[in-house]
């Protein structure tokens, strides 16, 4: 903990009258009873917050979006009516969560409809998301080759179709009490494994269900306009939050039509 010495610098031997009874109290004695009131307002401050932030129940992932300018084909294998691809993407996450996503998933086909599912991961200091995402109606195109992969779902051609296909399921950790005082009193010195410790110790904040719907497009190989997108509706009006593995409240899930 640092203090500016100006704030409580005094000369040896100064003393200052108010001591019942005629004595003096030494300018030292005034300014550590200083320093102790301000470091418990202090420290009440921000045990304060750190409950507040604790109590609160953190937002769905409704508004949030995903973006990536050079998503990777991990593996393509294009040869329709038979068709199996898989992906990875990372980047930038905005709306009400953030910092950064990782997320890799497949798409597989065959004579029928083409069907995505993936997993997601977003690091932000709202909370930690993880999650899946599923579809079952997706436009797909590939090359021969395998130059080229690209997939959609409605929602990306039309912004008002998010269908009832196309569902996440999302699992939001919020931190601990303790790592939030530890954060609000800015002790910074936790290694790069205590940092990843404090990630996997989800049990020790809080965890919230959610669900809803998405929309995802993907485009990679010889394209003019590469890129990864991804957005969330969600369809709870709060996350529901999460004891022994179950939500406490009855979660709302949206139907297939």
């Amino acid at each position: 903990m640092w203090f500016s010495p100006g704030l409580f610098s005094c000369t040896s031997g100064d003393t200052v009258s108010g001591r019942k009874g005629g004595g003096r109290v030494s300018t030292g004695e005034v300014g550590v009873k200083r320093v102790a009131a301000f470091v418990g307002v202090w420290l009440f401050t921000a045990l304060a917050a750190a409950a507040a932030a604790e109590a609160a129940t953190p937002p769905t992932l409704g508004g949030e979006s995903f973006h990536d300018g050079a998503p990777t084909i991990t593996s393509l294998s294009c040869q329709p009516p038979a068709l199996s691809g898989t992906f990875a993407a990372h980047g930038s996450a905005t709306g009400p969560y953030p910092g950064t996503f990782q997320e890799t998933g497949s798409v597989v086909g065959s004579p029928g409809p083409e069907t995505l599912t993936a997993s997601f991961t977003i690091d932000s200091s709202v909370g930690r998301v993880t999650g899946t995402v599923s579809s079952n109606v997706l436009g797909v195109a590939c090359a021969l080759d395998g130059t080229f992969f690209s997939f959609n779902t409605e929602a990306f051609l039309d912004s008002d179709k998010f269908l009832a296909s196309d569902t996440y399921d999302a699992t939001i950790f919020t931190t601990s009490r303790d790592d939030r005082l530890r954060d609000a009193l800015g002790d910074r010195r936790a290694s790069a494994e205590e940092h990843h410790r404090r990630h996997r110790r989800h049990h020790a904040g809080r965890a919230f269900a959610d669900n809803g719907l998405f929309g995802v497009q993907f485009q990679q190989g010889t394209t003019p306009i590469p890129g990864f997108d991804e957005g969330f509706v969600s369809a709870l009006a709060s996350p529901q939050q999460l004891r022994s593995g179950r939500p406490h409240d009855a979660s709302v899930h949206f139907r297939s039509r």
